[in-house]
């Protein structure tokens, strides 16, 4: 594959949708894993999603990179809206959302014709996004080493707003915190 922290980060999330019915490694664990699980990658996809709460996989991926980044910013404010009044259920298919999203952050970012530094930062702000959903996913299963809102919200807020900044004004604006 051209992009190896694209693999990485997309095989992370892998791993974490995996999760919902069984155990997943930390987002950390799994990228540092990520060369020899590029290689090794023969989990089964045959988990069961027929839980009580909706994942999101029913809506439509967004179609430009400026769509992507406004769609992030909302799921984010559903997110910390559903988390303020503790309620995880609600919470879940958001992060679910999140996830999907960021899967075609990058390709989106190369259609909108961003220069290599700027594509960089996209990959960043995807690691850092999905490395912080990630804790909130953990937290949302159960899991002790997931984390809270108030742990990841800056890293998510920042990440955000980088992407913010590289797209089109107007398109992602009206989704600022």
């Amino acid at each position: 594959m051209k992009h190896p922290l694209l693999a990485a980060v997309l095989l992370t999330f892998g791993l974490l949708l995996n999760g919902c019915g069984g155990q997943a490694p930390s987002p950390e664990t799994a990228a540092s894993d990520s060369a020899d699980a590029h290689d090794d990658h023969d989990h089964d996809h045959d988990h069961d999603h027929d839980h009580d709460h909706d994942h999101g996989h029913d809506h439509e991926q967004p179609e430009t990179f400026d769509a992507a980044v406004a769609e992030l910013a909302e799921l984010r404010d559903k997110i910390e809206s559903a988390l303020a009044e503790d309620d995880l259920k609600k919470a879940d298919g958001p992060v679910h959302a999140v996830g999907h999203v960021l899967e075609g952050l990058g390709s989106l970012a190369e259609k909108a014709g961003l220069s290599e530094e700027q594509q960089a930062t996209v990959k960043d702000a995807q690691k850092k996004l999905f490395s912080a959903f990630g804790g909130l996913d953990e937290t949302i299963h159960g899991k002790e080493s997931g984390k809270t809102w108030d742990q990841v919200s800056s890293d998510i807020n920042e990440a955000i707003a980088s992407l913010q900044a590289l797209a089109a004004p107007g398109e992602s604006e009206g989704a600022e915190q």
